[in-house]
């Protein structure tokens, strides 16, 4: 019933289901990942986006404000054409955005996939940017992500930022709050200066910030996001 009333795009994206006396059995597949996941809901809303030559984008939501998913397929596509260009190719033929609400595991990661908790527009934006970006560090880098949380963590929350700065520019020309032109220096990696920045040095300018190098477990809650986001 679900795969009828997401109007026929699940059948046009080559997922057929097979008839089995117990119902309708989808198969699927994916190549050279090393995580994944699987979410399933009767009332998921579906939303697609084929452009010639690029990977789908598709994004399944149920709860959260209509108005922000109906900017979510933008916004996957921009982070892979733009992370495309920074970094280099997107290697899987479709890029999926699932609301998971409050359930545990949300705003996270996996190979072609990003679940995406209930948030506010901004964290929305932001969210999504940053779950793109891990679709490259660690997800093709295949870093260990216990064993080199900044890895993990630093890399995209750059690239997030960046993503974010950018869309910012494009859409409020003109109207660009002074502490983000600052931030935003130039177009090459080197001239971004995101909040991060500014968030590390109030504890390393006391003295009180924690070495990025060391495995997940060796921090506590309160130094693991400056260790392994704003400091790298």
């Amino acid at each position: 019933d679900s795969i009828t009333r997401a109007g026929g795009k699940v059948f046009e994206s080559g997922l057929r289901p097979s008839e089995t006396p117990q119902g309708l059995t989808l198969r699927f597949e994916a190549d050279s990942v090393h995580d994944f996941a699987f979410f399933a809901a009767k009332d998921y809303q579906v939303a697609c986006d084929r452009t010639p030559g690029k990977p789908e984008i598709w994004s399944f939501y149920q709860d959260q404000p209509r108005s922000q998913w109906n900017a979510a397929n933008v916004l996957l596509r921009q982070a892979l054409d733009s992370m495309t260009r920074w970094v280099g190719d997107y290697p899987y033929a479709q890029r999926t955005a699932v609301d998971v609400d409050q359930i545990a595991g949300r705003d996270m990661e996996y190979p072609t996939l990003v679940a995406i908790g209930t948030c506010n527009a901004n964290a929305f934006v932001q969210t999504v940017y940053h779950e793109v970006a891990h679709q490259w560090f660690y997800g093709m880098l295949g870093s260990n992500e216990r064993d080199h949380a900044w890895m993990d963590e630093g890399w995209p929350s750059y690239f997030e930022y960046r993503l974010y700065l950018n869309s910012f520019r494009l859409v409020k020309q003109g109207t660009e709050p002074l502490l983000s032109r600052w931030l935003y220096q130039g177009d090459a990696p080197e001239d971004v200066l995101p909040s991060y920045r500014i968030q590390y040095l109030h504890k390393a300018s006391r003295g009180i910030d924690v070495p990025a190098g060391r495995t997940a477990l060796y921090y506590d809650e309160s130094d693991y996001y400056t260790a392994t986001s704003l400091k790298p």
